[in-house]
């Protein structure tokens, strides 16, 4: 599915970014399997052409990490939400739109493409992609804008359309919802690109297809039964894997009552305090004491919140794979890395919204705080905005902060330092984790599905 959509897709963000995921769902919307997230997936994991979801080799590539965690578990949200408000009006041959917060959505550029899956009459599975659009309409180009206060300035809102129909492509309420409904509202537009907007849904439902394809040919070789057998399986596999590493948790910390504050940028605070039932290996994560709603863009919606949790705990749980002990006892480097865009040739509209540039990322185990990061405009002095003196001048260097819009200018260029991460335990010393000793200098051995999938690639 993933290789499908980055192939047939046009736009930068889905063909060139990777910012999509693809995954199957239970028929109760449970979530199943889903490509990995990771920008560094290697061939060594596992690429046979008759498994519905593929992993495949992609270049280096930044992407927010906010993004893949909103993505793991908000679209069970979305598949559910559409499963509880369609009831029995999903039928072969639809495929379902959806990007609001409220129907299980993150951001409104992030479009998810829902298709069922039928046998003798009934759903067995659903497959889905999310991907983010280069624009859906709003205040500013790119519908991410850094000002917006209300949903209605960042585009267009669809909450549950029926692209497909039984088959048949509904363009022209498509282009209602994407080009007509946004520009209703003050100051707002419709998409500015309809062309590769259509164009990389067109290549969701194309990957959506190629699941469903893929599905049958395991029903068909397997059976139903053995292959929603095995469904049940992985997901009581993975419920297991989480129940122990909250018991582990429990074990190694002493104790089974967690808390913790961290900040955004402007001062809100997100506090959480987890409860862990030990015996039962389950946990309540308890968010009171958090901000209150910001006037801006920041707040995130149920499914956001849910999903976060969940890829935190995924992150932890090492069941499959182990990280090499030397990236445990590593100091990361706390210094911001410049990211430098190139430079303008013509003038253009930007934005950028960022955090981490107040609050540091802090360290942990002893481990110093990371450097906060820094967006830069490099600008040349022009006439029109009144700092070009008789001599020319020198570029000025101007400190954006977190969030702005801006006009370049011809020969202006922006300049990101990303935050540094905070780091893992004192300079020089030994740590134990969990018991196990670290070592100061050297690599531990790789370990895990994906390293034992490499072994085997060579031969090991």
């Amino acid at each position: 599915m993933g290789r499908a959509l980055q192939q047939t897709s046009v736009s930068t963000n889905i063909k060139e970014r990777l910012d999509f995921s693809c995954a199957i769902f239970a028929p109760n919307g449970d979530l199943i399997a889903n490509v990995s997230d990771f920008p560094l997936a290697s061939r060594a994991d596992d690429e046979r052409a008759d498994t519905p979801i593929r992993r495949f080799d992609r270049r280096p590539t930044y992407r927010c990490i906010c993004t893949v965690s909103a993505r793991k578990g908000s679209m069970s949200f979305a598949v559910r939400y559409q499963i509880n408000l369609l009831k029995g009006d999903i039928n072969a041959g639809d495929v379902i739109l959806s990007n609001h917060p409220v129907a299980g959505g993150s951001h409104l550029p992030d479009i998810t493409c829902i298709t069922p899956v039928f046998q003798e009459g009934k759903i067995v599975f659903f497959t889905a992609s999310r991907g983010h659009h280069a624009d859906v309409g709003g205040i500013l180009p790119g519908s991410m804008p850094p000002t917006s206060k209300t949903i209605f300035e960042e585009g267009a809102q669809i909450k549950s359309f029926k692209v497909v129909r039984e088959g048949v492509f509904q363009r022209d309420e498509l282009v209602r919802y994407l080009v007509e409904e946004p520009a209703k509202y003050e100051g707002c537009s419709g998409t500015r690109c309809l062309g590769d907007v259509e164009s990389d849904l067109r290549a969701q439902i194309a990957a959506n297809n190629k699941g469903v394809g893929l599905i049958y040919t395991m029903v068909d070789e397997y059976s139903l039964q053995t292959v929603q057998d095995y469904m049940l399986h992985i997901r009581d596999n993975a419920e297991l894997a989480v129940r122990n590493l909250l018991r582990g948790v429990a074990k190694t910390q002493g104790t089974t009552e967690l808390h913790s504050v961290d900040y955004l940028d402007d001062g809100t605070p997100i506090a959480l305090h987890v409860s862990i039932d030990a015996k039962k290996g389950s946990a309540v994560f308890d968010f009171e004491g958090t901000g209150a709603e910001i006037f801006g863009n920041l707040n995130a919606p149920v499914s956001v919140t849910y999903s976060a949790i969940i890829y935190c705990l995924r992150a932890m749980v090492d069941q499959d794979f182990r990280l090499k002990s030397s990236y445990r006892q590593a100091v990361v480097s706390t210094h911001p890395r410049p990211l430098q865009l190139s430079v303008v040739m013509s003038p253009i509209q930007c934005s950028i919204l960022s955090e981490r540039r107040v609050y540091h990322p802090y360290g942990l185990h002893g481990g110093g705080d990371g450097a906060c990061g820094q967006n830069t405009w490099i600008k040349q002095p022009r006439a029109a905005d009144g700092d070009l003196s008789k001599s020319g001048g020198a570029p000025r260097r101007v400190n954006l902060g977190g969030k702005a819009t801006l006009r370049m200018g011809k020969g202006d260029r922006i300049v990101i330092c990303t935050p540094g991460g905070g780091a893992w335990g004192a300079p020089g010393g030994e740590k134990k984790v969990n018991g196990v000793k670290e070592l100061k200098h050297g690599r531990g051995d790789a370990r895990g599905g994906g390293a034992d999938r490499a072994a085997e690639q060579l031969g090991a």
